[in-house]
């Protein structure tokens, strides 16, 4: 029987919650990064960039990106502290690389 500690063999099989959480983290604001960059890109492109709007685009994807991942992350935290293991590998999943 494995414990939240142990892994199944697969390194990048997290074991905890808290990495399960930093994987979400990672993957989220990553993906944050590259659809800033893509929006930046194409307003730019229309000549319209300008410091504000690149501010304003910034400050909506972080918002977003923090009301999106904030739920699973709250829920796996829930799940951890009553040791339901299954939560973790679920979160992994949906949110791994």
């Amino acid at each position: 029987m494995s414990t939240s500690d142990e892994t199944d063999g697969d390194p990048s099989t997290p074991r905890s919650a808290e990495e399960a959480i930093d994987r979400i983290d990672a993957r989220a604001n990553a993906l944050r990064d590259e659809h800033v960059a893509r929006a930046l890109s194409r307003i730019d492109e229309r000549g319209d960039l300008t410091p504000k709007k690149r501010v304003v685009v910034a400050a909506l994807a972080d918002r977003l990106t923090t009301k999106l991942v904030d739920p699973p992350k709250t829920g796996l935290r829930t799940a951890a502290d009553s040791e339901e293991k299954r939560a973790t590998e679920v979160a992994f999943e949906l949110f791994g690389d």
